[in-house]
């Protein structure tokens, strides 16, 4: 969908800019110490942060992971530009990938976990139960993907609790099965029928470790299949998103060792509060704060296993 006019453009600018002030002041207070005498002690330095960003202990090391999942889901684009009717989805995914647990932290039974993955999913209306009827357009997505996952958790009689987002991009193959009854709907259709189309998106998962090095994976999606791309109106946004998540994290010792109790489902609720937001905002205007059409949005639920080898 266009802007209408630059009234409308301006109006979603400032909520952009709202959002981006109002996080990182919460972040940089969050981060603050309690008095001035702790500002010289306790506060890490650029270079302190920056070397646990991307630095860990040399006992951590780069493990294996397999794992599946699956949920239920939902299609859907702004109606003013197509208000097609679409089946729910049953996303099935698979990743391949690597994971990292960290758990020489400043408090006892925390850990810090990231890792990055690429993965397969077939998003169809189809993968269902034969007597769930089925009530829309249905669809079969292919989506290829890469991600990067992080988060902090909990160690409990020595079994991994983690609150993780995870940030990913590909390609997407929609297959779109039903011709539309409207004939404004059906071209909007078309630009996704059958055609490799630039895709983006968040997680919030937590994991949960049933066996040893077995998990329980829970999970909400937010993602936007882009009907064109742009790389210039595209980069400003996702960088501004990257530079609130990776802020979060450079504090991420000194936060847990401030609040040891909260901090882990804390960081977990505000990073993907910051991709909620923004990825409401990209649902109607895919390139946000800069005008541009609406994307094919796909929420969905997934629950699944994880092993690590």
């Amino acid at each position: 969908m266009r802007y209408k006019n630059k009234e409308e453009t301006d109006k979603n600018i400032k909520k952009f800019l709202y959002i981006l002030f109002v996080l990182l002041f919460v972040g940089n207070i969050a981060a603050q110490p309690d008095d001035d005498e702790a500002a010289f002690s306790d506060a890490p330095t650029l270079t302190d942060l920056l070397y646990k960003l991307y630095k860990y202990p040399k006992e951590v090391k780069n493990r294996n992971f397999i794992e599946a999942d699956w949920g239920n889901g939902i299609p859907y684009i702004q109606p003013e530009t197509c208000d097609e009717h679409f089946a729910p989805v049953y996303p099935l995914q698979f990743k391949y990938g690597f994971s990292r647990i960290n758990p020489y932290m400043p408090v006892e039974d925390r850990f810090y976990n990231a890792g990055e993955y690429i993965a397969i999913e077939n998003i169809t209306s189809h993968f269902h139960p034969k007597d769930w009827k089925q009530d829309g357009n249905t669809v079969d997505i292919w989506r290829f993907v890469a991600g990067y996952t992080n988060g902090w958790g909990y160690i409990f009689k020595r079994r991994h609790f983690a609150f993780n987002h995870t940030s990913f991009l590909g390609w997407a193959r929609s297959d779109i099965e039903l011709p539309s009854l409207n004939s404004n709907n059906q071209k909007v259709l078309n630009i996704y029928d059958e055609e490799y189309k630039f895709v983006n998106g968040f997680v919030a998962s937590v994991n949960i470790e049933t066996f040893t090095d077995l998990y329980l994976n829970v999970e909400y999606s937010k993602s936007i299949t882009m009907p064109s791309f742009n790389f210039f109106k595209w980069f400003p946004g996702i960088f501004a998103e990257l530079l609130m998540q990776r802020t979060l994290d450079a504090f991420g010792e000194h936060l847990l060792k401030a609040e040891p109790v909260l901090f882990p489902i804390a960081n977990f609720v505000l990073k993907n509060s910051i991709s909620f937001l923004l990825y409401e905002l990209r649902r109607n205007n895919m390139f946000v704060p800069f005008p541009s059409n609406a994307p094919l949005n796909v929420y969905s639920f997934s629950i699944g296993l994880k092993l690590v080898f």
